[in-house]
């Protein structure tokens, strides 16, 4: 639920800083997604003017500390799907990146980057139930804009083609949840779309595309 109430603030005032054309001339640097760079003061103001934000806040960085003991996520399937890995690598992802932001402690990123790097290494995010695949590219989106400075090259190189060949890639150009009226339009299209702004730099025409 917390998870869901950062992801909509962030959201929200993402889309109202950016709520004009895209000129990919002129993409800004990373990171780009929801909170760009020094952002992270406009979030301390809110948390200290708001309790029920600081209490978010806390929140995250309490689960954030209980993780990096935990085993990082596997690769097991619930009958056909792999959703419930998904989310939870979103939600470890997310809540690492963004305790790492706003504390700059090294323990976060470190785990945040065994974490992207275990998912990148499966050897698919299960494509047949699309759903997954959204929701991983989202988490390791993230996790590559909101970290990229502080990831070492290599990182770098086996997330965003985890991101490309495993999440873009994967996606059929007819795909029927392009224009669903379900959730799995939204899951899926905002998926892709993180990826291909994501990685825009190495991949501008299919992310142009996308």
């Amino acid at each position: 639920m917390r998870r869901t109430i950062l992801l909509s603030i962030l959201t929200f005032y993402s889309l109202a800083v950016c709520a004009q054309s895209l000129d990919y001339e002129r993409i800004a640097a990373h990171p780009r997604l929801l909170l760009t760079e020094g952002e992270e003061e406009a979030i301390r103001k809110s948390i200290a003017d708001y309790s029920s934000l600081w209490k978010v806040h806390e929140h995250i960085l309490q689960e954030s500390n209980e993780m990096l003991t935990q085993k990082t996520v596997e690769r097991i399937m619930e009958g056909r799907r792999l959703l419930g890995v998904s989310r939870l690598a979103l939600k470890r992802i997310f809540y690492l990146s963004y305790a790492y932001r706003m504390t700059k402690e090294k323990k976060y990123i470190h785990r945040a980057e065994q974490e992207m790097l275990s998912v990148s290494r499966f050897t698919d995010w299960n494509p047949s139930h699309f759903l997954d695949v959204g929701e991983m590219v989202m988490a390791l989106s993230i996790g590559y804009d909101w970290l990229y400075g502080d990831l070492n090259q290599e990182t770098r190189y086996i997330v965003r083609e985890a991101i490309l060949k495993k999440g873009l890639d994967a996606a059929a150009p007819d795909a029927w949840f392009y224009g669903a009226d379900s959730n799995w339009n939204s899951v899926c299209n905002a998926g892709l779309l993180y990826g291909a702004l994501a990685i825009f730099e190495d991949i501008p025409d299919k992310a142009k595309k996308i």
